[in-house]
């Protein structure tokens, strides 16, 4: 049970940082073009 838990828990991290990374690979491009469009 013990190994069980850390598996789901790794698992849980890991798709919470998938989570993470996607949602600022799409909110990056968007504040990367900001400065652009002021100059």
């Amino acid at each position: 049970l013990g190994k069980l838990g850390e598996m789901v828990r790794w698992i849980s991290v890991s798709s919470s940082i998938e989570l993470v990374l996607t949602k600022s690979a799409r909110t990056l491009p968007l504040i990367s073009n900001r400065p652009n469009s002021r100059n």
